[in-house]
């Protein structure tokens, strides 16, 4: 069965390539593949849309809610509110954590980006890269300070009310993996723009 992502991203490294060698650098200051936002925007949409969970435990509960942004079609900057209520206290814990991750560099299949089901009965989506590569940090600030370390993974939880958890995670990482291949194509072939002609 043919694979019509695989034709896809095939077709668009040729033109990339070709367009590449015959227009300037400056005409291709946005992304090459047009195609590669709408990915984009469906990761987009299933995060801000579909993402979410909660755990409960004889300690207390804990609620995780995520928002999704994108600093270019190829870099996810995904935030996460964690709640945490303890049982017998009144105010919340709240965490929040952001993840700037790049897509060309996200890896797939065996120990690498997956989902596993949670006891709790909520889907958790493992993003991993091949190197370390996503930088992590807390707190209110959007941008990542200069010492917010790199690591190998990030997680997002699926398990809102009324969402399919045997669904939706798949769907979620078919985006990424079809992203990722449009933005490893543009990567290979980005470098070749600078040769001498």
């Amino acid at each position: 069965m043919v694979d019509n992502r695989k034709i896809a991203s095939a077709l668009c490294a040729a033109f990339c390539a070709i367009a590449i060698g015959v227009y300037p650098l400056d005409a291709f200051q946005q992304s090459c593949c047009p195609g590669i936002n709408e990915p984009a925007q469906e990761i987009l949409n299933l995060v801000n849309t579909k993402s979410g969970a909660s755990e409960s435990s004889k300690s207390g509960e804990a609620v995780w809610t995520y928002s999704l942004n994108l600093a270019d079609p190829c870099m996810l900057n995904l935030t996460e509110q964690k709640q945490t209520l303890s049982y017998g206290t009144v105010t919340p814990i709240r965490e929040t954590t952001h993840y700037l991750i790049p897509a060309a560099d996200l890896e797939f299949g065996t120990f690498s980006t997956h989902h596993t089901l949670d006891r709790q009965g909520f889907m958790r989506v493992i993003m991993f890269t091949r190197r370390a590569t996503i930088r992590r940090w807390h707190g209110d600030s959007l941008t990542p300070p200069e010492d917010a370390p790199v690591i190998f993974d990030a997680a997002i939880n699926f398990g809102k009310p009324n969402v399919d958890i045997f669904e939706i995670p798949g769907l979620f990482e078919d985006a990424l993996m079809h992203l990722t291949s449009l933005c490893r194509a543009e990567t290979k072939l980005v470098p070749h723009a600078f040769r001498e002609r």
